[in-house]
């Protein structure tokens, strides 16, 4: 639960926002550290469970944003408890409708939610710090008062209306309303005011003027009333004329006779949000056509408590209000229990399953301890400005922070381990210097506007920035002096992005910011089509292939339907949460919770049941897996227990798994999987009973070395960084380094093996690889407007003799997907696709699948219900009760089948065939990784970097992997033999659009190994001029000879199918078809034998499927999908809080307390209150987003940004 909301905050501490780094107070106003936020703790839609009032203030009562120096936040909010008669009628705040007023001596602020605080008496000049309600105070010669944050940053201003001869300094006015908030850097929003002491103009920090209209209401009473009934957009002053206002409508209020606000019309005039009242309290809101809440009071006025809520979805609430404590219903009739104290600060929540968690507060409002219904405690102190000065992880992990004494930022952190970062201001607050804990410097430079203009690194290379007047950025060079551009349109929304290349992607927006249209820079269009309220219900990508939505009344997806008509439909309970799905063949799935809200059974398509369990503070210990399938998704009974398969997670103080026993239904095996953590939480040891896994880091937190135990071998791996992070070295087990060389800010350049060049690498002006030499071949590559890669030619060095070695061209459809593709060798070959982008012909080659993407014999096969398929052509497939393929058999000529170890990964192969029998078996570490295989000649075992496979030695033989940057695509591989031979033989791989090897050329440039593949990676043909050992496949899968399959890490892949042979560990996260590899393996990889991101919020379209395709870091959380710095977008069009991702990631079964995440998506790291930073605190977890854009390369799946990765860091 959230608690008590104070000031308190951990500032941003790694790297200041290309932009104002400023505090962003014009949304919500001054918030007041001694005083509870009326909006905190909200249930429903929401309700204070603790006081009872009625508030709004979230997206959908944001009428506008207008981006600038200070950006224009207009967000509504009411308060049911407030009998104040506002610009829009009783209840309802704007954050500008702040003043101060006088009475003789005694000056009262009236803050952004109508609580009255008293100022001290200040004599003209003077300037007093008031730490408890977290600003200064000045009192100014002309009758003015200025409350200033603790920072300095924001300037709020106050004075009288009007000054006469008998009162020039105004000290004899009693009312004093806001004027201007400024910074510290000059910028201001000005407030105008008519002789009534309404506000008749607004001029942002650009000198735009927004005129505001009023109507005349006569209330019962005889009163006549003003109300706010317009808001219109002028360039500047010259276009509003004394007599009216010309410019664009932003936000039109309708109201009812009673001069109550009723309505509330877009710029477009389109009713957006409507009210119902009883007595001037709030009793009814809705979105036309959409959802609809209902409210009742124990009386309806200002002093009334909500008593139920009701929606049109069928949820409601019912409140308690019990003395020190509220109890709250919900539709399912579970009850909720929220203790409160004296100041009704939250202190105590019980669940409706029974956990309890408290919370303990300072005298000063501040959370101190928290200790959650485990039991864990977490530890908080703060300096008197309510900046967090430590924190205390329920382990012990303590960090701590040290500020500025005037402006109140971090100049010095200390991790748990005790690395100290320090930071350095210039005079007026900015950021001017960063040193980490190993001595690297990263220098800032700003304009006079407080914005980052120039960024030196620790290498001393600078990057820098250009901004217009309302302090979005026109551009962005590298330090290699390439330039991005930029445009914008009058709202601040991104309108246009073109590359160094002169390559222009344009946007279209509405007004909201949400994206409706981009076009890409080869002409291309794809379009989302959104209703009334923003949320997506189209999306046509560039082929015009249409994926629609129906959605509930709360904007939930009811009914997807695909270009095909096929549809998958969604069924929900009484909270809101999915319960039932139906996909595309009309299978079913379904889901049940606990009365915590935790999904404890699933019945996936196929009738296979998983349970699980938690405990009291919502973290995994158990998972469930019977053996023998029930036809009810609750758990099984503890003396079921021999009939299931039982995972039991166990954690440390701090929530991190420390160990994971599986047993067997039988009782006849246990795996047992452990780990351990440094202080700073880095896994250090991961051990099973095949190996021991040893990791250690540097105090940035970086990998140093990596050294697995394995069948009584030591391989050890030792890593070198630069001081840009980036990874210089790695030292090989037998002591050979291989050396990666950079320029810029990381683009790699060289990659060499002890000196002996490997590769030398040119790359065009977006930094895209050019060329590659490869020994005596130099292999140039040529890509379109749209990243993808049209052509390569591998050529030889002979000036005199030169001739082509490897070429291929390549022809895309307008969504991406390969028509065409011609080769030196193969020839050409064109490809064909349905509706949905799944490959449907190439060649000879022909492919039908059911419609929820499970590949049949032919057009009449029936589709297959559960998604397991038993046929296909001449093979023959057999399942175990968890859905893994025990058995594949192809005739008599061969038949396989395969043993699993209770985590479901394959542990033995017995392939029987016309020349006999044969055994195999497989081992892996605790992250799941393959580190051998054995066969009845001997044993291979398996080198890892990462997640990606570094080398394989078996007996005297040893192969090393060399990769593109950050990439699963094959670079060259290096032979060596253990015999006293210091020769190493270096193969160099020449790949296709996908990163699929192809040829194998030696350093004379003599094709060594050449394959030509079947449409879904099974092996053609495959010819070599020598014994050349070549197992790669797809980008990040092996090729297992003895049963033809792909180790892809995770799973294994069925390459005669197109599928993998056991569902996804990730469960649904990664498509509903939770054996599917991909709809089209000429666009997507999946290296790690999941689905690239961890969550992908992407709609289906191109961004959806390369967010697919990326690999991330296993120690990252990664999202992917639409955003911007307020928010990102869900696949149905509906923007996400925050909170709402924050959950989301939570409820995600890869994801850890504690874990980093990173947000795959445009500008969420724009400005200092965007939504990383948001997000951060959602989760009290660092999160990494940009402040610029993000595009990814087709073939290599790496990412490209423009402006600057920046790690926020939670403030509390």
């Amino acid at each position: 639960m959230k608690v008590k909301e104070t000031k308190a905050r951990l500032y941003e501490l790694d790297l200041p926002v290309s932009g104002r780094l400023r505090h962003d107070e014009s949304r919500s106003g001054i918030e007041l550290r001694q005083f509870a936020h009326r909006a905190s703790n909200g249930v429903g839609h929401p309700v204070n469970p603790i006081t009872g009032i009625k508030f709004l203030t979230g997206e959908e009562d944001l009428d506008f944003s207008l981006f600038g120096p200070i950006t224009l936040h207009w967000q509504r909010s009411y308060f049911s408890n407030l009998a104040s008669d506002g610009w829009l009628g009783q209840g309802w705040q704007l954050p500008f409708s702040m003043c101060l007023k006088r009475m003789g001596d005694a000056v009262t602020l009236t803050d952004s939610q109508c609580h009255d605080i008293p100022l001290p008496q200040l004599a003209p000049g003077e300037t007093k710090s008031l730490p408890d309600i977290g600003f200064h105070v000045r009192r100014e010669g002309n009758g003015c008062y200025h409350l200033i944050s603790a920072d300095h940053s924001t300037f709020h201003r106050f004075a009288p209306l009007a000054l006469d001869a008998e009162n020039p300094q105004g000290e004899h006015g009693d009312f004093l309303p806001l004027v201007s908030v400024g910074d510290q850097f000059g910028a201001h929003i000005r407030f105008l005011y008519g002789d009534d002491g309404l506000p008749t103009r607004i001029v942002d920090a650009v000198g735009r003027v927004l005129p505001l209209q009023y109507v005349t209401r006569r209330l019962p009473d005889g009163r006549e009333v003003s109300r706010l009934r317009q808001i219109t957009l002028c360039s500047d002053s010259s276009l509003v004329a004394d007599n009216g206002h010309s410019g664009k409508v932003l936000v039109t209020y309708d109201y009812s006779p009673e001069g109550e606000l009723i309505r509330v019309r877009n710029g477009e005039g389109q009713a957006v949000r409507e009210y119902r009242y009883r007595n001037y309290v709030l009793i009814e809101h809705s979105q036309p056509g959409a959802l609809v809440s209902r409210y009742e009071y124990d009386q309806c006025s200002p002093q009334g408590k909500v008593l139920r809520i009701e929606t049109n979805t069928g949820e409601s609430w019912h409140f308690r209000y019990l003395p020190g404590k509220t109890e709250v219903v919900n539709a399912l009739g579970e009850t909720a229990h929220y203790l409160f104290d004296e100041s009704n600060a939250l202190v105590g929540y019980v669940d409706p399953a029974g956990n309890f968690s408290k919370t303990d507060y300072d005298a000063a409002g501040n959370p101190v301890c928290h200790i959650d219904a485990a039991g864990r405690t977490h530890l908080s102190t703060y300096d008197v400005w309510g900046n967090i000065t430590s924190t205390t992880d329920p382990a012990g992990a303590r960090i701590e922070v040290l500020y500025h004494p005037k402006w109140r930022r971090p100049t010095l952190v200390v991790d748990p381990a005790g690395a100290a970062t320090r930071f350095e201001y210039d005079a007026t607050g900015n950021l001017i210097r960063r040193t980490d804990a190993l001595g690297h410097i990263v220098e800032y430079g700003w304009d006079d506007r407080g914005h980052v203009s120039r960024i030196t690194d620790a290498h001393g290379r600078v990057q820098t920035f250009e901004y217009d007047a309302r302090g979005q950025m026109t551009s962005h060079t590298d330090c290699s002096r390439r330039t991005t551009q930029y445009g914008w349109d009058d709202f601040g929304h991104l309108q246009s992005v073109t590359n160094a290349a002169g390559e222009t992607t344009h946007y279209q927006c509405d007004q909201r910011g949400r994206v409706t249209a981009v076009q890409r820079a080869d002409g291309n269009k794809e379009l989302f089509i959104r209703d009334l309220h923003g949320r997506l219900i189209a999306h046509t990508d560039a082929n015009g292939a249409r994926t629609r939505w129906e959605l509930t009344a709360d904007g939930l997806p009811a009914l997807q339907t695909d270009a095909q008509g096929h549809c998958v439909h969604y069924e929900y309970d009484a909270a809101r949460r999915m319960c039932r799905m139906t996909n595309q063949n009309g299978a079913q799935c379904s889901f049940s919770y606990d009365a915590a809200g935790r999904l404890v059974s699933k019945r996936g398509f196929d009738g296979r049941v998983t349970s699980y369990r938690y405990d009291a503070s919502g973290l995994l210990t158990e998972r469930l897996e019977p053996v023998t399938q029930a036809r009810s998704t609750v758990a099984p009974r503890d003396d079921e227990g021999s009939k299931t398969l039982r995972t039991m997670y166990q954690r440390d103080q701090a929530g991190r798994v420390i160990a994971i026993v599986t047993t067997r239904a039988d009782g006849a095996r246990t795996e047992r999987s452990t780990w351990r953590y440094d202080a700073a939480g880095r896994l250090i040891e991961a051990c099973n009973d095949c190996c021991r896994l040893e990791r250690k880091y540097d105090a940035l937190g970086r990998l140093i070395s990596e050294t697995t135990h394995v069948a009584g071998r030591t391989l050890s791996l030792a890593y070198d960084h630069d001081a840009l992070g980036n990874h210089v070295q790695t030292t090989l087990p037998d002591g050979r380094i291989l050396n990666y060389l950079y320029y810029g800010p990381g683009h790699l350049h060289q990659i060499n093996l002890d000196g002996e060049l490997i590769t030398d690498i040119e790359r065009d002006a977006l930094h895209r690889e050019a060329s590659r030499t490869q020994g005596r071949l130099v292999s140039h590559y040529r890509y379109d407007a749209v990243n993808r890669l049209v052509a390569q030619h591998a050529v030889t060095t002979q000036a005199d003799d030169a001739y082509r070695v490897v070429s291929r061209e390549y022809e895309f459809d307008a969504a991406n997907n390969l028509l065409r593709l011609t080769d030196m060798r193969g020839g050409t070959r064109e490809y064909r696709y349905d509706a949905l982008g799944r490959l449907a012909r190439t060649g000879r080659e022909r492919f039908t699948f059911d419609p929820a993407g499970n590949m049949l014999d032919g057009p009449a096969a029936p589709p297959v219900c559960n998604d397991r398929v038993a046929r296909f052509e001449e093979i023959r497939y057999v399942y175990d009760s968890h859905g893994n393929v025990t058995e594949k058999s192809a005739g008599r000529s061969r038949c396989m089948h395969f043993d699993y170890s209770p985590s479901h990964r394959m542990e033995r192969a017995r392939v029987s065939g016309i020349t006999g029998e044969q055994h195999f078996e497989y081992g892996y570490d605790a992250l799941g990784r393959r580190v051998w295989k054995k066969d009845d000649s001997g044993t291979t075992f398996f080198m890892w970097e990462a997640n990606r496979l570094l080398g394989e030695t078996r007996d005297d033989f040893t192969v090393v992997y060399v990769y593109a940057h950050n990439s699963f695509e094959p670079l060259a591989q290096i032979e060596s033999r253990a015999n006293g031979a210091k020769h190493a033989t270096i193969l160099y791989y020449h790949t296709d659009q996908i990163g699929m090897p192809i040829e194998l050329t030696d350093s004379e440039g003599r094709v060594q190994w050449q394959a030509a593949y079947n449409a879904w990676g099974s092996t053609r043909i495959q010819e070599m001029r020598r014994n050349v050992h070549q197992p790669l496949r797809f980008q990040g899968q092996y090729f297992d000879a003895e049963t033809g399959l792909h180790y892809n890490q995770h799973r294994y892949y069925d390459p005669d199918i197109g599928r993998f042979t056991t569902q996804d560990p990730l469960g649904m996260t990664g498509g509903i078809n939770l054996y599917r590899y991909a709809p089209n393996p000429n666009a997507w990889i999946d290296p790690l034998g999941l689905q690239g991101v961890d969550l992908n919020c992407f709609p289906p379209g191109i961004d959806r499927a390369t967010a697919g395709r990326i690999p991330t870091d296993p120690n990252v959380f990664s999202v992917a999908g639409h955003g911007n710095c307020q928010g990102m977008m869900a696949p149905n069009g509906q923007m996400l809080s925050a909170a709402d991702l924050a959950q989301r990631i939570q409820q995600h079964p890869r994801y850890q307390p504690g874990m980093t995440v990173q947000l795959l998506a445009c500008e969420t790291g724009r400005g200092q209150n965007c939504f990383a930073q948001q997000l951060a605190n959602s989760l009290n977890t660092n999160v990494v987003g940009t402040n610029g854009t993000i595009w990814a390369s087709l073939r290599s799946s790496t990412l490209a940004v423009t402006g600057c990765w920046i790690n926020f860091r939670p403030r509390i």
